[in-house]
């Protein structure tokens, strides 16, 4: 008798038990599903907020390091990675040259990414260096003279770029 009245002791526990966990499992569910939605909002609300236009850049004509004119016009629509650099520089402007020749070589053209970037470095001392030795300084760090452009000319006046 006392084998029954056990078993009949247990089986609403079991009952209970399994209440309770399909009771946790639904709430569980609906937290992750809660963490989601509010995770998604988040995220939409990020994906939707748009960087500010803080205004237009100059347009420019220079002479590349082939000894081309170039127009700002040539870059219209592609996100321009700009760098001021000049050849005889042997403190960051090797540093900044070589990281940008393998982001082109590494990074842009393995993503199909090539022709919607363009990477414009400026000379800061075209006095004294032309298209010849920015070419050899460029050709030097890795960049191919063909496709990047380095410019040699300032525009003028001179703080039009850089303001």
């Amino acid at each position: 008798m006392a084998t029954t009245l056990e078993a009949g002791h247990r089986a609403p526990r079991r009952a209970w038990r399994r209440i309770l966990r399909v009771l946790s499992f639904g709430a569980s569910l609906m937290l992750v599903g809660l963490a989601g939605f509010v995770l998604g909002e988040r995220h939409e609300a990020i994906r939707e907020s748009a960087l500010p236009v803080l205004g237009t850049a100059p347009s420019y004509s220079m002479t590349n390091q082939l000894g081309e004119t170039v127009s700002s016009r040539v870059f219209a629509g592609k996100v321009q990675l700009v760098a001021f650099l000049f050849p005889y520089c042997t403190t960051m402007c090797p540093l900044v040259a070589a990281h940008l020749a393998n982001l082109e070589t590494l990074g842009l053209r393995p993503a199909g990414m090539a022709e919607k970037v363009a990477i414009i470095s400026f000379d800061i001392d075209p006095e004294h260096t032309g298209p010849p030795q920015m070419r050899a300084f460029l050709k030097q760090y890795g960049w191919d003279p063909e496709t990047t452009t380095g410019n040699t000319s300032p525009p003028t006046p001179p703080q039009c770029v850089a303001s």
